[in-house]
């Protein structure tokens, strides 16, 4: 006779559609293709990254600049290298993309929308220089 481990059946996340979003907003645009196209890899990295505690919801100050790129360097280190993250424009896999150009440029724009939002909420008179 086979014992199943209820537990873990209770743990499990079943979802026929797509997997849940694990991974912050700001990467959307890199992450939302593979959730639809690797569905397993996708919970599995999920599950990597959260378990290392890199996910920018888990650190302190939550969603600065710096816990979205530490989320993202998880991210690229966790994600298998045969994975095609721009399969529609590009048959690049994850392993032979150039992620120092990528995470430069990425780290740039995600400064200016920080930027941009500090500036609009003190313009706005939300908040003051020291709440940012």
């Amino acid at each position: 006779m086979v014992k199943i481990n209820c537990t873990h059946q209770a743990k499990m996340n079943i979802n026929y559609g797509k997997p849940q979003k694990w991974h912050s907003e700001k990467l959307n645009l890199l992450m939302n293709p593979i959730r639809e196209r690797y569905k397993k890899t996708y919970e599995q990295v999920g599950l990597n990254v959260r378990a290392a505690r890199r996910l920018a919801s888990q650190q302190e100050d939550s969603e600065t600049v710096e816990s979205i790129c530490g989320e993202l360097l998880s991210i690229v280190a966790a994600m298998p290298p045969t994975v095609k993250p721009f399969h529609k424009t590009s048959n690049e896999t994850w392993g032979e993309f150039d992620w120092v150009s990528y995470f430069s440029k990425f780290q740039k724009d995600l400064k200016e929308d920080f930027q941009y939002i500090r500036d609009d909420h003190w313009l706005m008179g939300d908040c003051s220089d020291e709440d940012l």
